[in-house]
């Protein structure tokens, strides 16, 4: 993503603020938007590069998993695609899977009530 691993401080806030913008399906509000990019801007140029650089296989990893699991997906997501919350279901054969149409990468701020809904009724399953 260019301009997002910059430590040219304008360079890398116009670069942050493209990306955000990705997040969701639908825009933001411009006051939660500016409070998401607060925050995202205290993450170093270096932290974000190294968050993107890594290359991780853990399939092995989340077929040894054994605790109850809950797959999230916005089914519009432009930033993890849809693919990858099937490749995770297909390693994680015990878990369940939730799709949220119309929502993008994050359904906890985009579709709240019901991601706390849908949280709160997993949990009440888990018995651990």
């Amino acid at each position: 993503f260019p301009g997002l691993f910059s430590t040219d401080f304008a360079e890398g806030s116009a670069a942050l603020q493209r990306f955000l913008e990705l997040v969701p399906y639908e825009p933001f509000e411009t006051h939660d938007f500016y409070c998401i990019l607060g925050y995202n801007a205290v993450t170093l140029p270096a932290s974000r590069q190294g968050m993107f650089s890594r290359q991780l296989d853990n399939k092995e990893l989340m077929k040894s998993l054994t605790i109850p699991t809950l797959i999230v997906q916005g089914n519009d997501d432009r930033l993890v695609l849809p693919a990858y919350a099937d490749h995770i279901a297909r390693h994680i054969s015990h878990a369940k899977r939730v799709d949220y149409p119309n929502c993008g990468h994050a359904p906890f701020a985009e579709m709240p009530e019901r991601f706390n809904r849908d949280v709160a009724e997993f949990m009440k399953t888990v018995h651990l």
